[in-house]
This record gives C-alpha cells, structure tokens and sequence, in this order.
C-alpha cells in the first residue's frame, strides 16, 4: 500500500518552486561551496564534483552533483 505525501503545502507551486522548498538553503556562496566540498570528501569517491547555484526563489545558494549548465564548479 503507497503511503499518500501531503501535499498541500505546494498548492499551486511551480514545479522548481516546490523543488526548491526541498532542498537546503545556503545563506551564501561560500557556505554552499563548503557544504559541496564536505560532501565530495565524505562520499568516499563516488561524487567528483559538485556545483553551487543561486536560487531565484529563495535568494539563496543550493548544491547540486548534476550538471546542469549552471553555477560554479566545486573538486574535492
């Protein structure tokens, strides 16, 4: 049996709204970039990169391991 999400704190969200809502803020650039480098070192190898992008939504920073076209590089 598939348990139900409540979902209606995103009523009527854009889909990369929502997105944003889910995923950790950064205050700033720098912090963004450390919370990258300390996933990279603590992944053991398996992530290589990570990038930092600002976020339209929340005027703050977020981490992502997939290249998107967006945001500055961050190697452990």
């Amino acid at each position: 049996m598939k348990r139900k999400r409540n979902r209606k704190k995103f009523e009527g969200a854009s889909v990369v709204e929502r997105s944003c809502t889910l995923k950790t803020k950064h205050l700033t650039e720098a912090l963004a970039r450390m919370s990258a480098k300390r996933a990279i070192y603590t992944s053991h190898g398996r992530i290589q990169r990570m990038w930092t992008y600002p976020c339209e939504f929340c005027d703050g920073w977020h981490v992502t391991s997939r290249l998107s076209g967006h945001g500055e590089a961050v190697e452990g």
